[in-house]
């Protein structure tokens, strides 16, 4: 394999030849590491495609409730899956986000009192 060489490398050994100086070696190659590919994964069991239908069945009947608005902030990761579910699955996006808070509450009930613990201390 040719080792392929910048112009920057041709002028530092260019300049070290008319000094006088002897060569120094390439540094080591570096073994590339293989891409890390994730295998499209589709729910192929029974029961992961239960899940899969309940969980959109449970996000289609959940019902949004409010008036206030803020902007939020999202990796491209996750905008490109939201902006997939609202081309496939005609799932508003910011639905999926308020679902996904409330389903956060819900598994974290302490969190209402902690918060409110943090303001008590913070008022003192």
């Amino acid at each position: 394999m040719s080792k392929i060489r910048s112009i920057a490398d041709e002028l530092r050994e260019k300049i070290r030849a008319e000094s006088g100086s002897p060569p120094v070696p390439d540094p080591p190659e570096i073994p590339k590491k293989p891409s890390r590919v994730l295998p499209n994964k589709s729910p192929c069991d029974k029961s992961d495609r239960a899940e899969v239908h309940r969980l959109f069945d449970e996000l289609s009947a959940f019902r949004m409730v409010g008036t206030q608005k803020i902007m939020i902030r999202l990796d491209p990761e996750s905008m490109k899956l939201l902006k997939q579910l609202k081309f496939t699955r005609d799932i508003d996006m910011t639905k999926v986000i308020v679902f996904a808070f409330s389903k956060f509450l819900q598994q974290h009930p302490w969190l209402h009192s902690h918060v409110k613990e943090l303001l008590k201390k913070n008022q003192l």
